[in-house]
């Protein structure tokens, strides 16, 4: 919610400023804020036109502290040009604006050849008078836009410093407003006549393959055939061949005639593929999955480890005697425990656990706040140096060194202490079993990057229709060539048919609005490609048709966008066989 917020009151000080940035620069048209133009799907940070179907510029707006974030707000960005570009008329300028960017190492190259004016705030004199200003009101700031517009007004009038401050972006910015790219105009001109043509995407469906095929893997072996075999009966599946942890993670409900799977997207995923598919599938789920799905399966260790932490509560609070527990933990877990099947550092992650419960949010206690407590901040990539070696020593996968481990056993102590009494615990043991589902399941088994059942299904069919195929690999797309980076950064992932390239996306929830504008740019990015020994661009050689393989919560708006972006086909995956057979 912070940084939510943090990037409206610097939105709030890009509107000021461009308001009169535009008389400064003798701009015609009004500054609009977060209003969509016709003709495009995604609503920008601010345009200046006449009218909101004919545009002079669009401005984007970047406040990101996080470098692990900066591919997907890079996509998202890139998405918002294109459209801009293609499909407003009059081709507007794009300018980008930075008030603070971490930005992964290549991706800044890229967008900065791209837009046709960028500014770095952070980089100028003013920076930190409006800087301050957010920091200082991140807590105050009223709810509306208009709130944080008075309270910016109120603070101008107030402070000579800050008032300056905003006269000098102004003046950046009216200086921004008045660059063009112009040898990117024959590549717009070539989306622009793509657009136009007719897009006939097929009609929205909500399927819940990899959800589905995700809970399943959670169920051992010989279980995952009792639920393919009896799942529809009325009688279900005798209680005694059903271990508890499926109750506890709300996949089956006992009734008097045994347990009945009542989880629809497992459900949904046996009904799209049937048993043997889905099964085919999850034989090739790598075995480093295993990792998240132990704990599901052994939700009763959670008690153990609760117990533990309070009947040594004076130990996991003393930074000198919790190092000795984490490194006893790091090299036999399951002896500290008693659970056998404890392989993890537990005690740290049961620790982890019973703050976040404590907080009761679901970002209550992660790595950024454990870097700030623990000192493991620096590591000249942009993000705290706790993201790096924490999961690895969690996973005892290596060791800390010596100060690292002493750091984290200093301020997660400290931190615990602070926030957790002794008396505390108990209460909390009823939380902290829906934090370790929640970790395992839904952060880390089922968007876990290496589970691709939609390859798979993909890989599956080609082979089974003997179709000649050049497995995934990192495309580069016309970004790339033109700002040579290379294989670098922001390459897309494709199987190539033929003449056609093929990728796929799984997307639930509110994630299909934010993966519409990524794809979008990604096919645009890749149906084009740059000469640079001619500075020229055409469509992409040796390449007909982009296909995308779609699962999900995807609407018809979402389907639409994608296939005026460039998405040839696109296919849910119970009709893979037809796409394979069209190729």
């Amino acid at each position: 919610m912070a940084n939510e917020t943090r990037g409206i009151l610097f939105e709030t000080i890009a509107e000021v400023a461009l308001r009169k940035a535009v008389v400064i620069a003798g701009i015609a048209g009004e500054v609009r804020w977060n209003q969509k133009p016709e003709g495009m799907s995604i609503i920008p940070d601010f345009t200046i036109g006449v009218d909101n179907t004919c545009l002079s510029h669009v401005v984007l707006i970047t406040a990101s502290g996080s470098a692990k974030e900066t591919d997907k707000k890079f996509w998202r960005n890139m998405g918002e040009l294109y459209e801009v570009k293609s499909q407003i008329q009059g081709i507007p300028s794009v300018i980008s604006v930075y008030f603070k960017s971490v930005v992964k190492k290549g991706l800044d190259e890229v967008t900065e050849m791209i837009c046709d004016a960028n500014l770095h705030i952070e980089e100028r004199f003013y920076a930190r008078v409006l800087t301050d200003w957010v920091q200082v009101h991140l807590g105050i700031a009223g709810k509306t836009r208009e709130e944080k517009q008075l309270l910016l007004s109120h603070g101008m009038n107030s402070n000579p410093q800050l008032a300056e401050s905003v006269e000098s972006l102004a003046q950046d910015l009216a200086t921004a407003l008045g660059q063009k790219n112009r040898e990117l105009e024959p590549l717009w001109i070539l989306m622009r006549e793509d657009y136009v043509k007719p897009h006939h995407p097929p009609t929205a469906k909500t399927t819940t393959l990899r959800r589905g095929l995700g809970k399943l893997l959670v169920l051992e072996p010989i279980l995952r055939q009792m639920v393919y075999a009896g799942y529809t009966k009325t009688t279900g599946i005798p209680s005694q061949h059903l271990p508890e942890y499926v109750f506890d993670l709300g996949f089956f409900k006992k009734t008097l005639g045994g347990g009945k799977l009542t989880d629809d997207e497992m459900k949904g995923a046996i009904d799209l593929l049937g048993a043997e598919a889905c099964e085919a599938v999850l034989q090739k789920a790598p075995d480093s999955m295993n990792t998240w799905i132990s704990p599901l399966r052994d939700l009763d260790r959670v008690d153990t480890h609760v117990d533990f932490v309070y009947q040594h509560y004076n130990k996991v609070t003393d930074p000198k005697e919790l190092e000795r527990l984490l490194i006893q933990c790091f090299n036999d877990p399951a002896g500290l425990s008693g659970a056998v099947n404890d392989e993890k550092v537990w005690i740290f992650e049961i620790m982890v656990s019973l703050l976040k419960a404590k907080s009761g949010k679901l970002q209550g206690y992660g790595l950024a706040q454990l870097a700030e407590d623990t000192g493991l901040v620096e590591t000249g990539e942009g993000a705290p140096l706790a993201r790096f070696i924490i999961p690895k020593f969690s996973q005892r996968q290596e060791m800390l060194e010596t100060e690292h481990l002493k750091m984290l056993a200093q301020g997660l102590a400290k931190r615990f202490k602070q926030n957790i009494a002794y008396a505390d615990i108990p209460a909390l043991k009823l939380k902290v079993e829906d934090w370790v589902i929640k970790e395992n399941l839904e952060d880390r088994l089922i968007p876990y990057r290496n589970f691709e059942p939609l390859l798979w299904l993909l890989e599956t069919e080609l082979d089974k229709q003997s179709k000649p195929y050049a497995k995934k690999i990192p495309y580069e797309g016309w970004v790339n060539e033109y700002a040579n980076v290379g294989k670098k950064s922001a390459t897309t992932p494709f199987v190539k048919v033929g003449t056609t390239l093929i990728h796929w996306k799984s997307s639930y929830a509110s994630h299909p609005n934010d993966k519409t504008k990524e794809l979008s740019a990604r096919a645009r990015s890749i149906k084009y490609q740059y000469h640079p020994t001619t500075k020229t661009f055409s469509r992409r050689q040796g390449v007909d048709r982009l296909a995308l393989i779609v699962d999900g919560d995807w609407k018809d708006n979402h389907l639409q966008t994608l296939a005026n972006s460039g998405w040839d086909i696109i296919v849910y995956p119970d009709d893979i066989d037809k796409l394979v057979n069209s190729l």
